[in-house]
């Protein structure tokens, strides 16, 4: 009986052994498993991302890096970038679109006006042909209707190209529908698309 007993005792310790080395084993995979997947998450560009902004296309991020804050108040400061582009804005105003003007708000509705000037502090010509600039308001970021107004010198456009050390600039107009709050109002802009999307806040 002795020998029987201390043969099962044998047998239990064996067997209590081999669960923690499966235990043991199973931990370890476990472990390598995980380090693996954050890893391969990370080569993936799986880590914390901002989604895009509202209202913009956003392709290479080869000059995504900003040199200024992706928000600024509009006729405080620049929009900058890492490349040396600079967008401002300036006669932030509501004002009437001429009678002859497309893109006009139904009646009663709110059309805005700005200079938009963008400088180029780097070293080669800036296109500017595919700028991109649009207004969203109210609670729900509508996009407002682009306004041109001949009349008012108003075409929406800032050219072509931006010379290495110079600006230019441009008048833009946009209508928003009546009935509903404009605040708060975001001028976005895009200068290339090799550029980030940043804004301008505005008060009417």
């Amino acid at each position: 009986m002795l020998t029987e007993g201390i043969t099962e005792m044998k047998i239990f310790r064996w067997m209590h052994s081999r669960a923690l080395t499966v235990v043991t084993m199973a931990l370890v995979v476990s472990a390598i498993w995980f380090a693996l997947f954050a890893i391969a998450k990370s080569a993936a560009g799986g880590g914390d991302q901002r989604p895009p902004s509202e209202g913009g296309v956003f392709a290479s991020l080869s000059m995504a890096a900003s040199a200024s804050a992706s928000t600024v108040v509009a006729g405080s400061a620049p929009l900058k970038w890492m490349d040396g582009t600079e967008v401002s804005v300036s006669n932030f105003k509501q004002y009437a679109p001429a009678y002859t003007a497309v893109g006009m708000p139904p009646e009663g509705g709110t059309a805005i006006s700005f200079d938009l000037t963008v400088y180029n502090h780097g070293t080669g010509d800036l296109s500017v042909v595919l700028i991109g600039v649009q207004v969203r308001y109210g609670p729900t970021s509508l996009i407002a209707t682009r306004v041109y107004d001949n009349e008012n010198g108003i075409v929406n456009s800032v050219g072509n190209y931006v010379q290495p050390g110079q600006s230019v600039t441009g008048k833009y107009a946009f209508g928003m529908r009546p009935g509903i709050a404009i605040m708060p109002l975001y001028i976005d802009v895009q200068p290339t698309n090799q550029h980030i999307q940043k804004a301008f806040r505005a008060e009417v």
